[in-house]
């Protein structure tokens, strides 16, 4: 009967578990973990509040005002965020949709997060944003009105 290698333990631990944290060390030379852990493999934003992102085409800029829960876990958050133009001005008029997916899955959510006005010009809460897994997301926000059509991705790590 053949042995198996520690390596090969630790993946099918992984698969059993859903949900592995490694470090790229490790993933790229198929060598068992050296401590340092990196969920999500590195490919994920600083999420805190004053997390600013630019629009893909530069047209806007959103900025994470406030996350409840504050620590991204698995099922429903509300996002409070500023939408502002590529010069800093607010965009109050702006038309957000949200979309979650986890590439790792190649799956979304069928949670729909409802958008609403929030007390300034040009913030919005975002609720829920339905995290439901633990791994890396990207939380795609679609920004329209009459001066601009854009998109800002979050890309997320949710590890518990």
């Amino acid at each position: 009967m053949k042995r198996l290698t520690l390596p090969l333990l630790t993946a099918l631990a992984c698969l059993v578990s859903s949900g592995c944290a490694h470090d790229e060390e490790s993933h790229n030379n198929n060598t068992p973990p050296t401590g340092k852990v990196e969920a999500c493999g590195g490919d994920t934003d600083v999420f805190a509040p004053g997390l600013v992102l630019a629009g893909a085409k530069g047209q806007v800029k959103v900025t994470l005002l406030q996350s409840e829960p504050q620590v991204l876990s698995k099922g429903d958050h509300q996002w409070r965020v500023m939408v502002s133009n590529a010069n800093g001005a607010a965009m109050p008029d702006a038309v957000l949709a949200v979309t979650p997916f986890m590439p790792e899955h190649n799956h979304g959510t069928t949670v729909a997060a409802a958008v609403t006005k929030g007390a300034v010009p040009g913030e919005f809460v975002l609720n829920p944003v339905n995290l439901f897994m633990v791994g890396l997301w990207r939380v795609t926000i679609d920004v329209t009105d009459q001066a601009a059509e854009d998109s800002v991705v979050f890309r997320v790590c949710v590890k518990s």
